[in-house]
């Protein structure tokens, strides 16, 4: 390796050294990827044979697509880091599609991200990385094509290449994207994952808690996004796990305003109203919650008020409902499979 040359450690690509830096009291390494994007990644768990990191580095490349980089891999849940969303890597690992139905249609999906900014343009295969196709060389990346180009869904350009022997280029056909519109809406449907929209404070954290589980034990994965990191490139991140979630949980809970000069904190949390009226757009269910303290309830907005929301308080260290002091959780769950019926994770 030459002199200051450094590696993605997911797809061996060569990466620029300022994209890269170690923090050797913690054990992590931090990259920035072509490919991959950006993520932290233990030492401990940098202990994947081939086969395995090449599917690791298929997944980061779908997430980098879909704007979900910026995580920390870790071998447990747990980790360092305040700002970065912890997986395991075990649990990375099985983001990976299951079938090779479901590695085709993943892979068609990728390709509609690559060409979503100018739909019609011609692009060089070999500026596609095997990795966006789930496959792992340049061989069964042609071969990947050559698929697509059988069943109508690219065009290649004859005159500037051959599919499956040299580096086409090619464009996705309306009959291409035709199914890439059916794909989208399939895996939104078919969705494991919701979002919640929520304000983020120590004294809500039991409130986190109580509502992952509730999301867990209906069968779904309970996305959120610490909003004191919130910048443009972290609202663009939050709108497309709301695209990708089959509903969102908002919590209307807020505080007393606090006013500092010119500066107020606290109040009416203007993220969360935007997150959920975002999901309902969309046509997503959106389960309404609020903690009952006067400061919160009372200043709902009053397009809400006539909205069914879960009103919930805090006793003994446990988040219960309000009205029949029932486990939030529990609740949480019933009313989750009442709306939107039971996630792909659901346990009998």
């Amino acid at each position: 390796m030459a002199k200051n040359e450094i590696k993605c450690y997911l797809c061996d690509s060569n990466i620029e050294e300022k994209n890269f830096y170690r923090e050797p009291r913690k054990g992590l390494d931090f990259y920035i990827c072509q490919n991959c994007g950006s993520y932290y990644i233990h030492d401990i768990a940098k202990n994947l044979n081939p086969e395995d990191k090449a599917k690791a580095a298929s997944v980061a490349c779908e997430k980098k697509l879909k704007k979900q980089d910026g995580y920390y891999l870790n071998v447990s849940g747990n980790g360092n880091s305040d700002t970065h969303e912890v997986i395991k890597i075990e649990d990375f690992l099985k983001e990976f599609p299951k079938n090779p139905t479901n590695r085709f249609q993943r892979a068609l999906l990728n390709l509609g991200r690559v060409f979503s900014a100018k739909p019609f343009d011609n692009i060089c295969s070999a500026s596609i990385s095997p990795y966006l196709l789930f496959i792992s060389s340049d061989v069964e990346r042609q071969s990947v094509l050559e698929l697509m180009r059988e069943e109508r869904l690219i065009h290649v350009n004859e005159s500037q290449g051959d599919a499956y022997r040299t580096p086409a280029v090619f464009t996705i056909t309306p009959k291409g994207w035709k199914q890439i519109v059916e794909l989208q809406e399939q895996y939104k449907e078919h969705s494991g994952k919701a979002f919640l929209a929520m304000w983020f404070d120590d004294t809500t954290q039991l409130f986190k808690e109580a509502a992952r589980k509730g999301a867990k034990d209906a069968g779904y994965e309970l996305l959120a996004v610490n909003e004191e990191h919130y910048n443009d490139f972290i609202m663009n991140k939050v709108l497309n796990m709301i695209d990708e979630s089959k509903f969102v949980i908002a919590d209307f809970t807020c505080m007393p305003e606090i006013a500092d000069g010119d500066n107020v904190s606290n109040g009416v949390r203007g993220g969360v109203y935007y997150e959920a009226g975002f999901a309902n757009g969309q046509g997503k269910e959106v389960i309404m919650t609020c903690k009952n303290i006067s400061e919160a309830w009372a200043r709902r907005h009053f397009d809400i008020e006539q909205k069914n929301t879960i009103i919930w308080k805090e006793e003994d260290g446990k988040i219960i409902t309000s009205q029949d002091e029932f486990d939030f959780a529990d609740y949480l769950k019933e009313r989750i499979i009442r709306s939107v019926g039971r996630g792909p994770n659901y346990k009998e």
